[in-house]
């Protein structure tokens, strides 16, 4: 009994400090970050960050085709559903991926769960999440 309280105890230590946690666009930039998780079939994606751009290369072997997205972003210590251009290669220190996908007027939010010098978990702020790994 006493193992497991301790046990229910370092998990929640762990998941509240890992919640405070903020991230650097450093920690992001300059790397291509490969999609381990989910693996859809029949498409590779890497990503890669700058101080003002989300990049997506995706690559459909089969079909001997790919495709580069570039979107302005920026990182927030708060959730938002609202871009503010303004913000872009300026605030970088944040909890929160912010993104703007002109294609669709719309601002996509993404909770960055944990960077590590070899991966990368990011979640759409509405749960789903994608993990990253560090291409060599």
């Amino acid at each position: 009994m006493r193992k497991v309280f301790f046990t229910i105890c370092f998990m929640l230590m762990t998941a509240i400090a890992s919640n405070a946690q903020t991230f650097t666009v450093s920690q992001l930039k300059n790397i291509n970050w490969e999609r381990v998780y989910p693996q859809l079939i029949g498409e590779d994606e890497t990503i890669k960050f700058t101080n003002t751009q989300y990049i997506i290369y995706l690559t459909y072997p089969r079909l001997n085709k790919s495709i580069t997205q570039t979107y302005p972003y920026y990182l927030s210590e708060t959730k938002t559903l609202t871009f503010d251009n303004s913000q872009v290669g300026k605030n970088t220190k944040g909890k929160y991926l912010v993104v703007w996908v002109e294609q669709y007027q719309q601002t996509y939010c993404f909770n960055i769960i944990s960077v590590s010098s070899d991966f990368l978990k990011l979640s759409f702020c509405e749960g789903e999440m994608t993990t990253y790994k560090r291409k060599r």
